[in-house]
């Protein structure tokens, strides 16, 4: 079940568009929380605490064989914050000079502090043949 009323966090985030490019880079579609662990540095224990959250929020599912898959809803929002990220990493390395690393991370926060309708006005700016 998703619970579009409850925000997410910026670490949420951090996971969400994680899990999206190692699904976007598998031809399964799904992602091991091994894989999950090694993209972001983070350990299994926490990959597996995020997961469940995640599953709670409506976004991912177990499939088979112990691997994470984005529900429709979680590719969904996963899209938009990759998008989101993509386009505050570009203007925040350009104004701020800083690494890419530290761009992701602010961005994700900053997103985890936007309204719906503020996302929405932060992807309309990106040029239409943009994919992110």
């Amino acid at each position: 079940m998703n619970h579009p009323d409850r925000a997410l966090t910026a670490a949420n985030i951090k996971y969400l568009i994680a899990i999206e490019e190692q699904t976007l880079c598998g031809a399964a579609g799904s992602v091991r929380c091994t894989q999950i662990a090694l993209a972001l540095g983070v350990t299994k224990p926490s990959v597996y605490t995020m997961v469940h959250t995640l599953s709670q929020f409506g976004a991912l599912r177990w499939a088979q064989r112990g691997r994470v898959l984005l529900t429709p809803y979680g590719r969904q929002i996963a899209g938009r914050y990759r998008l989101g990220c993509a386009q505050l990493c570009r203007e925040l390395g350009a104004v701020l000079g800083l690494d890419e690393q530290e761009c992701r991370d602010a961005a994700c926060a900053v997103l985890a502090q936007l309204s719906q309708s503020s996302l929405d006005a932060l992807l309309a700016r990106q040029a239409p043949d943009c994919t992110g």
